[in-house]
């Protein structure tokens, strides 16, 4: 399936600079479905750090704010938690939750791998997915 495009109302940790999907292209693209008040949410940040590390030439990490609640949906709340939890990646605060939609997301946290050409090619919902993530991008990179 063709990852759908990356829609909300404020980029975190880019500068300034609004990005979308062929911003990644030729890299993996890790979705974090995320929400500020998700301890899972909180744990999955931890296992993603290595992963980011390891595979930091081919592997661009996104985490994608989608709010349970409704002070969750404020960008000062979300760049708040990002300081907190040590956030280095990119984040998109996506309040009203178009980008979880597009990718049928039905649980925080949520990950989901793109491939450098704009496919998805998996999908891993709550924690303890790092080593099945770091298995399918060593099989798949090249």
């Amino acid at each position: 399936m063709k990852a759908p495009e990356l829609v909300g109302d404020t980029w975190l940790g880019t500068a300034g600079r609004r990005l979308s999907l062929h911003d990644f292209r030729g890299r993996f693209l890790l979705l974090d479905f995320w929400t500020l008040c998700c301890v899972n949410c909180h744990h999955v940040l931890a296992e993603l750090r290595p992963i980011e590390a390891e595979f930091a030439d081919t592997l661009t990490v996104v985490g994608i704010h989608s709010p349970k609640f409704e002070f969750e949906k404020d960008s000062s709340s979300v760049l708040s938690a990002v300081h907190r939890h040590g956030i280095d990646h990119p984040v998109l605060n996506d309040p009203e939750m178009a980008t979880w939609s597009a990718y049928n997301v039905r649980a925080w946290p949520t990950l989901i791998l793109v491939d450098p050409v704009g496919e998805i090619v998996g999908t891993w919902s709550g924690e303890g997915h790092g080593h099945a993530i770091s298995a399918t991008l060593t099989d798949l990179i090249p």
